[in-house]
C-alpha cells in the first residue's frame, strides 16, 4: 500500500518538478566532483583550475555553499507561496523562517563568529577530540533554534491537519539535514585528532558536502511538492 501510494503522489506531481530533481541531482554531483578536485590539487597537485578556495565544498560563500543556499533560498518561497495560498498555513511562514535564517547564518558565518565568543566569554574546553569553538557554536544554534521553536509552537492552533503533516515532513528533512551536517562536521576534528589519514579525511569532507548538498535538494523538492499540490487544490477543500 504505501508503494502504492507513493507512486500515486509522483505521478500527480508536475513535469516541472522532475526536471527540478534531476537538475538538483546534477548539481550535487557536480559539486561533489569539484570538491574531489580541489581536495586532489591540495594533496597531490593535481585539477590546477580547482585550486581556488571557492571549490572547496566546505568553505562558507563557496561554489558549493552557494547552491545550497539556492535550494533553501527555493523551498522558502515554495513554501511563502503556499501560506499565501491557503488558509491554515501558519506553520509554513515559521519554516520559511527558519530557512532563511540558515541561509543567513552559513553566508554571514554567525554560528562561527558568536560560536567564537561564546567559547572565550565561557571558557569552553576542548573535549571529546572537539574544539572548544566547536561547543560555542552548538550553543549559538541552540539559542537560534529557540525562537523558531517557540513560533512553531505558537502557529500549530493556526494550521490545519493537513498542513501540519506538510510541516513536519519538512522538519523531519531539515532535521535530517542537521543530523548528517553536525555528525560529519565533527568527524573532521575528530579525524585529525586520532590521527586519520589523508584519504579518509578527505572522504569524510566529501561525505559531509554531498550530504549536505543532498538534503538541502530534498528540503527544496519536498516543499515544491507540497506547493505543486497547493496549486491543484486552489479553491478546494483544504482539510484531508
Amino acid at each position: 500500500m504505501n508503494v502504492r501510494f507513493l507512486r500515486r503522489r509522483l505521478r500527480a506531481l508536475p513535469r516541472g518538478w522532475f526536471l527540478m530533481a534531476w537538475l538538483s541531482l546534477l548539481a550535487v554531483a557536480v559539486v561533489g566532483v569539484v570538491d574531489m578536485g580541489n581536495h586532489l590539487n591540495g594533496t597531490r597537485g593535481w585539477f590546477p583550475a580547482l585550486a581556488s578556495p571557492i571549490f572547496d565544498g566546505g568553505r562558507d560563500r563557496g561554489v558549493g555553499a552557494v547552491v545550497g543556499y539556492v535550494f533553501l533560498l527555493v523551498a522558502a518561497g515554495a513554501l511563502t507561496w503556499i501560506a499565501a495560498a491557503r488558509r491554515g498555513t501558519a506553520t509554513h511562514v515559521v519554516l520559511a523562517c527558519g530557512l532563511l535564517v540558515l541561509v543567513a547564518d552559513d553566508s554571514l558565518g554567525i554560528h562561527e563568529y558568536l560560536g567564537g565568543r561564546l567559547a572565550e566569554a565561557l571558557g569552553l574546553q576542548s573535549a571529546l577530540a572537539l574544539r572548544g569553538q566547536d561547543f560555542g557554536e552548538l550553543l549559538v544554534w541552540a539559542l537560534l533554534g529557540i525562537p523558531l521553536a517557540v513560533g512553531y509552537l505558537l502557529a500549530l492552533p493556526h494550521t490545519t491537519r493537513a498542513s501540519r503533516r506538510e510541516a513536519l515532513v519538512v522538519c523531519g528533512v531539515v532535521a535530517v539535514m542537521a543530523v548528517v551536517t553536525a555528525g560529519l562536521d565533527m568527524l573532521g576534528p575528530a579525524g585529525g585528532y586520532f590521527g586519520w589519514p589523508e584519504r579518509l579525511r578527505s572522504l569524510v569532507s566529501l561525505a559531509e558536502t554531498v550530504g549536505k548538498l543532498a538534503t538541502m535538494a530534498l528540503i527544496m523538492l519536498t516543499a515544491l511538492a507540497f506547493a505543486a499540490r497547493a496549486a491543484r487544490r486552489a479553491g478546494g477543500p483544504v482539510e484531508e
